[in-house]
């Protein structure tokens, strides 16, 4: 009977240890993006209306110069084949402007990372859009949240209260949050939905929060006690 107990205790104290934690760190325009653990997240493009041929990579950011260290999605044309509106999609041989619609990118503990979009105008290019604010001396040019944006009908029409969409946090594997860019084009419209993936962590190297290591340790000491009393 006890062994039982004491095997439930232990599968429970397993459980617990493993259950998915709030990610720490930050994730937004504000302070960037940084995790306290190894981190690997997985992106998905959702859709691309700017007016540029498009690539989105990812950037550590060392005292404020940041540097290229993979591109996730890049548009081979500015749009799809026969759009009229500069919608571009994944996936689709022969019409879609990006050809993968998935990518991972493991982001190391404690270092600080952007989103960049890379943009080009007839093959020259036209400089980068960061993710973090102040990579682009004080403009925001990115929105997240954990909800799919509504946007406008049309391309160009401005995004209401951006301001409200600076930032979001993962609190358990397979949470999702929405990234949606402004390229700066036609005046820097703000519209945001000129390129826009969503994302979500597929692994991380967390240890249990706090709460959970004293549970944890509540745990293995009733296990104890029971063990010394029925022993006595």
């Amino acid at each position: 009977m006890k062994s039982l107990f004491q095997a439930a205790v232990l599968t429970s104290a397993a459980t617990l240890a493993l259950a998915p934690i709030a990610h720490a760190g930050s994730f937004g325009v504000d302070d960037g993006i940084s995790f306290d653990s190894q981190t690997t997240l997985e992106f998905t493009f959702e859709e691309a209306r700017g007016s540029y041929q498009s690539s989105l990579g990812i950037y550590s950011v060392i005292d404020g110069e940041a540097t290229l260290e993979e591109v996730l999605f890049a548009e081979t044309m500015g749009s799809d084949v026969g759009s009229s509106n500069y919608l571009s999609t994944c996936g689709v041989d022969g019409v879609s402007a990006i050809e993968n619609c998935t990518a991972q990118f493991t982001f190391e503990a404690g270092v600080d990372y952007a989103l960049g979009l890379i943009l080009n105008n007839t093959n020259v290019h036209s400089g980068v859009k960061y993710s973090t604010t102040d990579l682009n001396d004080g403009s925001q040019q990115a929105i997240f949240d954990e909800n799919e944006f509504s946007f406008a009908a049309g391309d160009t029409v401005a995004f209401g209260n951006p301001g409200d969409y600076t930032d979001d946090v993962f609190a358990a594997l397979n949470d999702v949050v929405w990234i949606g860019f402004d390229d700066g084009g036609n005046q820097n419209d703000v519209d945001f939905q000129d390129f826009v993936v969503s994302t979500s962590i597929v692994d991380s190297e967390s240890v249990p929060e706090p709460a959970s290591a004293i549970a944890l340790l509540a745990v293995g000491a009733a296990s104890l006690k029971l063990g010394r009393r029925n022993n006595a």
